[in-house]
């Protein structure tokens, strides 16, 4: 099954999971989406539950128990909470990496957002196309209904909800590819576009206090003006502050460590690779071009090779060209960190850190130059 689960998790288009969660996310963009009417203007989210205003930055509406508030509608703990015990099924039938909560809450408000923008655009999926999509996954990775229907009744869900949640996830992908393809975008683009449209607030205490697994019932003030901290919670979805790391950077002389956070002040391409990935090859020149050209605007290109010998990526620095530092994972749990499970995968970061864009699989040159331009 290695090779045919490969091919599945080969993204053809641009979006990321940062819509998604984990693993699954990976397999279903993987899917070719299909075409939707795009509307010419960008719709707000409509509003997805009951509106509650903050009438201070200090009140929260009575016995509401929100993770994030999007255009003063409370986003409910128990939504993350169902999230994250699908995603727990899903790890355990399909062996695909986890997701922590900060992330995954991210990725929730993002579907959020998407999932109100193609309702207000008149789009749905039919149920047909949900069983069609799930009957792809499960043979994809050689499972059957019966070991899913098994996984999510030990989380206490029954097939409806897995269809429901498949469904989100179909409507949220098919509709952002249309809308980045209607305006010559990428689709983390368009998300980013979406989170600027409408007023989106997580609270930081809330995701911190999920991060460390509390099972009590949180809820805190939420910041009207939020603004980012170094003790921000770290994560790898979008507008996350990226996770830190220290490596060895290759034959660098006298030995030195690359430390993401020192690199705080100027955007950063973080491309994880590995010699032996054709994707990777075909990628590399881009980086080692897009290097040369924005070097003097400050944008900095790092390559994080994980799991080869310093000697073998060596040969493969000096083949390539690459001017560029390549910090060394040997042990791969930095890639851990960033959930790297494709090669390459590459993370675009602000000036502080922040992530604007995490591309699965090999980069276009147009897909390069959009991202860079959201990073300048």
């Amino acid at each position: 099954m290695p090779g045919k689960r490969g091919r599945w998790v080969l993204v053809l288009g641009t979006l990321t999971a940062a819509v998604c969660i984990g693993g699954l996310a990976l397999w279903l963009l993987s899917r070719p989406a299909r075409p939707l009417p795009a509307s010419p203007g960008l719709p707000q989210a409509t509003p997805v539950l009951a509106r509650q205003e903050l009438s201070s930055p200090t009140e929260t509406p009575s016995g509401v128990n929100a993770v994030a508030w999007i255009n003063g509608n409370p986003l409910p703990v128990e939504a993350l909470m169902q999230r994250q015990a699908l995603d727990r099924a899903l790890t355990a039938l399909l062996n695909i990496p986890a997701t922590d909560e900060a992330t995954a809450l991210d990725r929730l408000v993002n579907e959020t957002l998407l999932l109100s923008a193609a309702e207000a655009a008149g789009f749905s999926v039919t149920p047909e196309s949900v069983a069609a999509e799930r009957e792809a996954l499960l043979a994809a990775y050689g499972k059957s209904t019966a070991e899913l229907e098994a996984a999510l009744q030990a989380e206490g869900f029954p097939l409806a909800a897995f269809d429901a949640y498949l469904a989100n996830l179909i409507a949220a992908r098919d509709f952002s590819a249309a809308q980045a393809q209607a305006r010559g975008i990428t689709a983390e683009a368009f998300i980013l576009e979406l989170r600027q449209a409408n007023d989106v607030r997580l609270d930081a205490a809330v995701v911190a206090a999920l991060s460390k697994q509390t099972t009590e019932p949180v809820s805190a003030p939420v910041d009207p003006t939020p603004t980012p901290t170094d003790d921000a919670p770290r994560g790898t979805g979008v507008g996350q502050r990226a996770p830190g790391f220290a490596l060895p950077v290759l034959s660098s002389d006298p030995p030195a460590m690359l430390n993401l956070d020192a690199l705080r002040g100027q955007p950063v391409v973080l491309s994880f690779w590995v010699t032996w990935c054709s994707h990777c090859r075909a990628q590399t020149p881009l980086l080692v071009d897009a290097h040369a050209r924005y070097a003097d605007e400050g944008i900095q290109i790092v390559g994080v090779n994980v799991h080869e010998a310093p000697d073998v990526v060596q040969r493969y620095v000096d083949q390539q060209g690459i001017l560029y530092p390549v910090a060394l994972d040997a042990d791969g749990r930095v890639a851990q960190q960033y959930q790297v499970s494709v090669y390459p995968t590459t993370y675009f970061l602000d000036a502080e850190g922040r992530v604007l864009a995490q591309h699965v699989g090999q980069l276009n040159l147009q897909a390069l130059e959009q991202y860079l331009a959201l990073a300048r």
